[in-house]
């Protein structure tokens, strides 16, 4: 008799170890590894990026799910804020960032996202509707307003690095931003077309950029074509790559759960790197 009671135990004991096995095996939520204190030759960052954040009292959603899904999968979220907005801030939605600094860092966004020659028109740097360049003096006062706005509630990340609206800037962006002290700028237009980053004298252009689509769903094609953008950039050793989202990625239950799908698929085995996650600032100065 206690024989087969050994015999039963050690099979359920077997049991139990195998199915938790399998459970582990194909769990997706995988949770990411934040960034060392130094990147390695074979390491790349990446850089989780909200734009358009406003603090307005709707983005209180937007803030909370983020914070939740930071927590759940160790990340961190660069808020690209436009500093006029600041000003008249929500205070239950402030409150958030505020509670949790150490997975939500404050960068540059724009001004206002307001066209200075043409309010109806889209761009702030850049006229998208036309396909024109901002004039220079223009864009000047825009930096020089936002670099204030940030300057003033001290938000060191947002005098440090700026993701322009819409990535739609030209070289003129680059050089005031550069002038103004800030050390990168994320944009599509850097130079050359087939260059990636361009170091200027004390501020780097980057358009190592994937921008995830600003809707409520994410499909599988989109994330066939996030991943392949993402081994590109790290076949080509580059070092550091910022995944844009949108408030729209976070404002829903249903939009969330696009949104947990894509960070669990895009945690696949890069060929040539190790992969890290952490702040944009992480590491940087």
């Amino acid at each position: 008799m206690f024989r087969k009671f050994v015999i039963m135990s050690v099979f359920i004991i077997f049991i139990l170890v195998a199915c938790a096995g399998i459970e582990s095996k194909y769990n997706t939520n995988i949770t990411k590894a934040r960034m060392p204190v130094r990147l390695q030759p074979s390491d790349t960052l990446i850089s989780f990026v909200i734009e358009g954040v406003t603090f307005a009292s709707w983005q209180k959603t937007v803030l909370t799910n983020a914070e939740n899904l930071a927590r759940r999968y160790n990340l961190t979220f660069d808020l690209a804020t436009f500093a006029e907005h600041l000003n008249k801030k929500n205070k239950d939605a402030w409150k958030i960032y505020e509670d949790n600094q150490d997975v939500f860092e404050i960068i540059a966004g724009g001004f206002n996202n307001v066209n200075p020659v043409e309010p109806k028109r889209t761009g702030e740097f850049y006229d998208i509707s036309i396909k024109k360049q901002i004039p220079y003096d223009l864009q000047e006062q825009k930096i020089k307003d936002m670099k204030a706005i940030f300057e003033k509630i001290d938000i060191k990340p947002a005098m440090q690095v700026f993701l322009v609206p819409y990535f739609a800037g030209d070289e003129n962006t680059i050089l005031i931003a550069e002038k103004y002290g800030y050390k990168l700028i994320i944009q599509q237009n850097i130079g050359k077309k087939d260059e990636l980053i361009r170091n200027y004298n004390t501020i780097t252009a980057s358009k190592c950029y994937v921008n995830i689509p600003n809707r409520v769903n994410i499909t599988d094609k989109d994330l066939e074509y996030i991943k392949r953008v993402m081994q590109n950039y790290v076949d080509k050793r580059i070092k550091r790559i910022y995944i844009i989202l949108h408030p729209v990625n976070f404002n829903t239950a249903e939009a969330v759960s696009y949104t947990e799908k894509m960070i669990n698929e895009i945690s696949f085995r890069f060929k040539t790197a190790n992969v890290f996650y952490g702040m944009i600032l992480d590491g940087m100065l």
